[in-house]
């Protein structure tokens, strides 16, 4: 779907360019055209003549500094059409319009025409369709939570590990979309986003500094550094001071921080100590690169010793409806303060299946079993804070729609085993 529309796009923006180039208008154009373009192009080539008046009042009214007539015309081009679309075509969501017009911009111009018409259509877009970067009803119903004393955020986040490629190796399969996953988060009021150097590797931070930088004011990005990778599906923890440093200072120039709001120890290797490990850690946090420390994959002993030696303020851990393991890591974040970050949050299991229990009462409440899950986690505790992930903008929306549903006391106590 979104190959051929790109494609389509594409025949649209050369189109226009030609019309915009022989000064004449887009109509014309298509009428020279000895067959006709597919429905999608020729729709975007017609509106775009339609309204160019008001498309070019819109682009000056927020490029600031900058004339329509005097910009390169592949920019002007694709501003036109892709305002065009947040007025016409509601049926796209608004990150996937902006990040395939920055993408074209970038393949037919420059890497600078792609920052600045990422920045153009994100100002059009607040202002045509409501696009805010505060809470949205659903992530407000969740309520908030404060990391280590200064750092309030919803309490759904967003885990950006599958936007990577298949075995989380490699580049996405739909790089576009996964800019735009990212992209409509924001927009839906996450303010936590979840990654790891791992992820990819590398290709996770890479995504979210290309689509969200310049970050938005209280975005907190959260990333991890302990892991090695040798193929899909494979890792290898490694908690050495020097690689640990490594992977700090390299987090910190992938996602283009001056200082990473919350860094995780990923997961302890064996073969050396966690006090040397968090030790290392708690340097990099003295010397200014990292404001915050949490741990992944710990146990409560693991927790107490990471303690003696710094402060963290998190866990993260494999948590969900079925597999609650850490729920005595759970009870000390709760005794403390501190955030639970439920890595898997959604159970694949029997439960979820067809006929099971869960499955049974989502169809009562006529949400999906993803839903449920994420609402019961919110559920669960006030310092839980699930950061379910994908590859898809409507699997994301579907996912954020859970901070919103509500049961009753005796719905949940139903639910349990």
């Amino acid at each position: 779907m979104l190959g051929s529309r790109r494609e389509a796009r594409e025949r649209a923006l050369s189109l226009l360019y030609e019309a915009d180039a022989k000064g004449i208008a887009p109509a014309a154009v298509l009428a020279e055209l000895p067959v006709a373009p597919d429905r999608f192009a020729a729709e975007e080539v017609a509106g775009v003549g339609d309204c160019q008046d008001r498309l070019d009042a819109l682009i000056t009214g927020h490029a600031v500094g900058w004339a329509v007539d005097r910009m390169p015309v592949v920019d002007r081009t694709l501003l036109r059409m892709a305002i065009w679309e947040l007025l016409e075509r509601p049926d796209i969501p608004t990150g996937a319009i902006i990040s395939e017009a920055v993408e074209l911009a970038k393949t037919y111009s420059t890497e600078e025409s792609g920052r600045f018409v990422n920045g153009v259509l994100g100002s059009v877009a607040a202002d045509l369709r409501g696009v805010k970067r505060g809470m949205t009803s659903s992530l407000a119903a969740a309520g908030t939570f404060t990391l280590g004393g200064d750092l309030t955020v919803n309490r759904m986040g967003f885990g950006a590990m599958r936007i990577t490629g298949e075995g989380i190796w490699g580049e996405p399969a739909d790089r576009a979309e996964a800019i735009a996953v990212l992209r409509r988060a924001v927009e839906l009021g996450v303010d936590l986003i979840d990654t790891a150097d791992s992820y990819g590797p590398f290709v996770s931070e890479d995504l979210i500094a290309e689509a969200l930088y310049p970050y938005p004011d209280g975005l907190v990005i959260a990333t991890k550094g302990g892991l090695t990778r040798t193929g899909p599906e494979e890792w290898h923890p490694v908690g050495r001071p020097e690689y640990l440093t490594q992977c700090v200072e390299m987090s910190l120039r992938r996602l283009r921080l001056d200082c990473i709001d919350l860094y995780q120890f990923h997961e302890i290797d064996a073969q050396v100590p966690l006090e040397e490990s968090i030790g290392t850690l708690a340097v990099l946090q003295a010397q200014g690169k990292i404001r915050h420390l949490g741990v992944s994959n710990f146990n409560v002993d693991d927790l107490a010793r990471a303690r003696r030696v710094a402060r963290v303020v998190s866990v993260q851990n494999r948590y969900n409806f079925v597999d609650r393991r850490s729920d005595d890591v759970l009870a000390v974040c709760e005794a403390d303060g501190l955030g639970f970050l439920p890595w898997a949050p959604v159970d694949d299991g029997r439960l979820s299946r067809p006929g099971g229990r869960l499955d049974a009462a989502a169809r009562r409440h006529g949400v999906t079993v993803s839903q449920l899950s994420l609402a019961w986690l919110l559920h669960r505790s006030p310092v839980m804070l699930p950061i379910p992930g994908t590859s898809r903008v409507d699997h994301l929306e579907e996912n954020m729609a859970a901070a919103g549903l509500a049961l009753t006391a005796d719905e949940w106590t139903a639910l349990e085993p």
